[in-house]
């Protein structure tokens, strides 16, 4: 049996049918998403259920194994000084777990670590989890964007240079190993993720405080265009979140995307962003829709969804402040901006809910 090889990629900036082509070019028919928050607000392709169901259509396998093995880990056990410590996510066991699936699923798939980054130096999926494989006796190989594949030995020596660990006159003492395990730790606390402490501090494994925030909610059904922007600019809504899946069918009215992205400027001066890591999965909203879950069984299973999405970290807080979260729902009881807005207020506190 030849050397086990596990690959790595980042998504970056690409196309979705470019990212595909990458895959098919070296082979990979499975890709180990290991992202923290599997979304992106800039790339929406590359959001979890999206990317999915795009590369199922080319007969290339999907999990996510952010949750094992990202970066940004939920347990505050795993940060020093506010910021996350590699070493220490290494030796938690659900990190390990990770590991060994991956292990086991290259027995049987060509699988490619997926992340955002464009540069393998930039991302942990080198620095923290190739690391890890290397010391398993796994052989790492990086598809970078020009298509090209790049031997981690070579990244490992672009590493010695970024971190100017290179031998010198006064170090002539210090093995390659030593050199090079010193590059890794440099790299680490350059890349690893710091809890801004000038908008909030961490006070506990999931609770992070920070000053009062007004969160707004606005469901535009039973409300005509004029109700609408009235109410947004008599309660003081600087931007509207669309947190809706779909938001271009013409049942959307004047809340259509682009339309409503301009009217809210144009009449009211209100900002917009639309933030679909915020709304339940197709497959989940089409089986409330068609009745095969109740109210009470879709709400636990959009719950799991926000944790495993981790919505808490793909926005901060100030960035909500006197903003709306905006759904078709007339009413907040029974749809998911009211479990959104609350799920926010358990995770940040100090937050104000104001149903519209």
């Amino acid at each position: 049996m030849g050397e086990k090889i596990i690959y790595t990629i980042g998504h970056s900036d690409h196309t979705i049918e470019r990212f595909i082509n990458l895959l098919k070019q070296h082979l990979i028919d499975a890709v180990a998403d290991v992202r923290s928050a599997p979304y992106s607000r800039i790339h929406p392709q590359f959001n979890k259920d999206i990317l999915a169901a795009s590369l199922e259509k080319k007969d290339i396998k999907y999990v996510f194994l952010g949750k094992e093995l990202g970066a940004r880990p939920d347990d505050d056990s795993c940060y020093k000084n506010g910021q996350v410590d590699f070493g220490l996510i290494a030796e938690k066991k659900e990190f390990k777990d990770g590991l060994e699936r991956i292990l086991k699923g290259g027995n049987d798939y060509r699988i490619a670590l997926m992340c955002a980054e464009k540069e393998p130096l930039n991302c942990h999926r080198t620095i923290l989890i190739s690391y890890n494989l290397k010391h398993a006796g796994i052989c790492i190989k990086h598809i970078l964007a020009d298509g090209t594949l790049e031997d981690n030995r070579d990244t490992e020596s672009r590493l010695i240079k970024l971190t100017n660990s290179e031998q010198n006159l006064f170090d002539q003492s210090i093995s390659d190993y030593e050199r090079l395990e010193q590059a890794y730790k440099k790299r680490a606390r350059e890349i690893a993720y710091k809890i801004e402490n000038k908008d909030f501090h961490m006070i506990n494994t999931n609770i992070i405080k920070h000053e009062n925030i007004t969160l707004f909610t606005i469901g535009f059904s039973k409300k005509n265009a004029r109700q609408f922007f009235k109410v947004l600019q008599n309660v003081g809504v600087n931007k509207i979140v669309d947190i809706r899946l779909n938001n271009v069918s013409q049942l959307a009215g004047f809340t259509k995307k682009d339309d409503l992205e301009f009217f809210l400027n144009a009449v009211a001066d209100i900002g917009y962003e639309h933030r679909p890591e915020m709304a339940p999965s197709k497959e989940l909203l089409d089986c409330y829709k068609k009745k095969k879950l109740t109210w009470s069984e879709y709400e636990t299973r959009f719950s799991i969804l926000m944790i495993e999405r981790h919505i808490e970290n793909i926005i901060k807080p100030k960035e909500l402040n006197n903003a709306c979260l905006l759904c078709s729902e007339p009413k907040a009881d029974k749809c998911h901006r009211r479990l959104v807005a609350e799920y926010l207020k358990s995770k940040w506190s100090n937050v104000e809910i104001r149903h519209l």
